[in-house]
């Protein structure tokens, strides 16, 4: 889930495992990953989001990229 997101329109918000193959998407900001995928619990490890969000204020489009930590 995305944490602090007050002030943005998200746009976009993607979680990819390893292999590249697409695990979460949304474009509501209260929306939040429930780490399964394909109705099962995903494996332990790094998983990498990409978020594409617009400013409420100055209306300019940002991209971000990561990785994030999946353990149970």
């Amino acid at each position: 889930k995305l944490v602090n997101a007050s002030g943005i329109e998200l746009l976009l918000f993607s979680i990819y495992n390893r292999w590249g193959e697409l695990v979460y998407e949304s474009d509501n900001v209260n929306d939040s990953w429930n780490g399964n995928f394909k109705n099962k619990e995903a494996e332990n490890g790094t998983y990498f989001y990409q978020l594409k969000y617009r400013c409420k204020l100055t209306r300019e489009e940002y991209f971000k990229k990561g990785d994030i930590t999946l353990i149970r």
